[in-house]
């Protein structure tokens, strides 16, 4: 399936947002730029946009772009939660579900749900918004702190 604009554009925004705030993240992002250029691996039935390891923690980073039309549906809701699963099984995972702005509040919604039914205890889960990523708290479960 092609990739609309905005979803490439939210690709390269959270890459960029994530190499800036991981120096020293090693990472795979599923925008080809020439045929046999490395990608994300398959995690599950699924294939994320990004995946990075930040070797100084030895912990996992995995992000999926949704537009505003795409944030709460089947799809994405299978999706995150196949990536959190598979971030369950480590000790320092990542989950970044990045958004528009607009669509923020929607996806905060989308991640609180699949957190509280997945049980998370290893995973850390988040919101990029564009400018600011906004982490769940994991002892509450119930708010979004700035981080």
């Amino acid at each position: 399936m092609s990739q609309s604009e905005a979803h490439v554009n939210l690709v390269r925004e959270t890459a960029d947002a994530l190499r800036s705030r991981y120096p020293n993240i090693s990472m795979l992002v599923d925008l080809q730029q020439n045929p046999g250029d490395e990608v994300p691996p398959k995690i599950g039935r699924f294939k994320p946009d990004i995946y990075a390891m930040e070797k100084q923690k030895n912990s996992i980073i995995i992000a999926e772009a949704k537009t505003d039309r795409d944030i709460d549906n089947k799809h994405t809701r299978a999706q995150a939660t196949s990536f959190i699963r598979y971030l369950e099984h480590g000790e320092d995972g990542l989950f970044i579900l990045s958004v528009t702005g607009l669509g923020a509040n929607c996806a905060k919604t989308v991640l609180h749900f699949i957190w509280k039914e997945l049980r998370v205890i290893n995973t850390e889960v988040a919101i990029f918004d564009g400018c600011d990523f906004w982490r769940l708290d994991s002892r509450e479960g119930t708010n979004w702190r700035l981080y």
